[in-house]
C-alpha cells in the first residue's frame, strides 16, 4: 500500500490526536454518567471507525518494505534495472495528485 508524503502526514496528526483524546472505553464513555448528572452517549460515526480502521492499518505497516528493497537491489546490481524519464514523470504527477485528493 502507498500513502503520499501529506497522507502519511494527516494520518500522522491523527494518530497524535487520537492518543491525546484517548479515554478508557467507548462502551466505558457512553455509559459514563455526565457532569451534570444525566447519562452521556457517544455516538461513533462509521466513517469515524472507517479512520480508524485505516490508521490501525497503516500503522502496522512496516516503514521499509524488504521484498520491494531486496528485489531493486538485486536488479540495481545486475544492471537490470531501468527508469525511463517518462516513468518518472507520470510517478511524480500521481504523487501530485494524490496529494491534492488527500
Amino acid at each position: 500500500m502507498r500513502v503520499s508524503g501529506q497522507e502519511y502526514l494527516r494520518l500522522s496528526h491523527l494518530r497524535q490526536v487520537n492518543r491525546v483524546v484517548e479515554t478508557p472505553s467507548v462502551a466505558s464513555i457512553a455509559t459514563a454518567p455526565a457532569r451534570n448528572g444525566g447519562a452521556s452517549q457517544v455516538e461513533i460515526s462509521a466513517e469515524a471507525m472507517d479512520v480508524q480502521r485505516v490508521i490501525g492499518m497503516v500503522a502496522k505497516q512496516p516503514d521499509i518494505r524488504e521484498e520491494i528493497v531486496a528485489s531493486l537491489r538485486e536488479r540495481i546490481e545486475k544492471g537490470t534495472y531501468a527508469v525511463s524519464g517518462r516513468d518518472i514523470g507520470e510517478m511524480m504527477f500521481r504523487r501530485l495528485m494524490a496529494d491534492r485528493v488527500a
